[in-house]
């Protein structure tokens, strides 16, 4: 009787721990997904003095500027660069998920959509032959097949 107690007991301490536990991360995850920003804007090109220039021509940095007239300047990975490269785009009006970086008001992409027509797409790359998605635009990781551009509309919950 004293023995099963204390299994019950020990069973209901794991219990609350574990609990407890994944209940500390979902805050952790949720605080970090709340300083994540929400901005759609036009993506322009600054040269090292800041001043817009072409994206045709050489540039330093790449921003997005909202409505506002607020600019948010992006971290010059493969993520900034696909949306001032890829010609299938056919837009320089995006709504991207931004993350802060530095406390030099530069932000990591976190997602990107595009807006065409005040509509917003999700767009990505496809491998038909692994059936495997990337955000820019390369070689499939698996077979090192060409991957295709696809787009499709967000669909509002």
């Amino acid at each position: 009787m004293l023995f099963s107690r204390i299994i019950r007991r020990i069973l209901v301490l794991i219990f609350m721990l574990f609990v407890n536990c994944n209940t500390e991360n979902l805050a952790i995850q949720q605080t970090n997904e709340s300083k994540n920003l929400l901005v759609r804007g036009r993506i322009f090109c600054f040269s090292l003095k800041l001043n817009r220039v072409p994206c045709a021509q050489k540039y330093s940095k790449i921003g997005l500027k909202d409505s506002n007239g607020q600019l948010y300047f992006l971290n010059s990975g493969e993520s900034a660069k696909t949306l001032v490269k890829e010609k299938k785009l056919k837009t320089r009006e995006f709504q991207l998920i931004l993350s802060k970086v530095t406390s030099d008001n530069t932000y990591e992409i976190v997602k990107a959509q595009l807006v065409r027509n005040n509509k917003i797409y999700d767009f990505y790359y496809f491998c038909e032959v692994c059936n495997i998605t990337t955000y820019t635009p390369s070689a499939c990781m698996c077979c090192r097949a060409p991957t295709e551009y696809k787009e499709s509309p967000v669909i509002k919950k």
